[in-house]
């Protein structure tokens, strides 16, 4: 199901590319396409010119673990930037919305502690011998 969602998403770019093309040129569509492309490398260039030290020596100043989150959550909308399409790129600035941010962070930490209780829960059964 998530590859046929997959397919559809690159099926309707490749299209809405076409349609750009045929009012304004394949030269603009292009052009759009480096440009987009340019800003997501700048956005993970200064990503990790701010988090870079910190990870690299595996410690991060107090404070800092949830700007490293933030800092991720805008490298990967410079990643959405990167790719070809403008889909990925509508997608990629709506990711640097602060508000939609926010939600992202917060979803991602509840999936992570459903993620590490469910192994917690694991552990503990092999702990016991419960495991198979």
């Amino acid at each position: 199901m998530k590859l046929l969602f997959i397919v559809a998403l690159i099926a309707c770019d490749i299209l809405l590319a076409i349609f750009l093309a045929g009012h304004a040129g394949w030269g603009w569509v292009v052009a759009g396409f480096v440009l987009m492309a340019l800003a997501g490398f700048k956005l993970i260039h200064s990503v990790a010119m701010i988090l870079g030290p910190g990870l690299r020596e595996g410690k991060l100043a107090n404070g800092q673990d949830e700007q490293a989150v933030y800092g991720l959550c805008r490298a990967f909308s410079g990643v959405l930037l990167i790719l070809p399409g403008y889909l990925s790129d509508v997608a990629g600035l709506v990711l640097l919305v602060p508000a939609v941010q926010r939600k992202a962070v917060a979803g991602m930490s509840r999936a992570m502690q459903s993620r590490n209780g469910r192994l917690q829960g694991v552990l503990d059964e092999v702990s016991r011998g419960d495991g198979k």
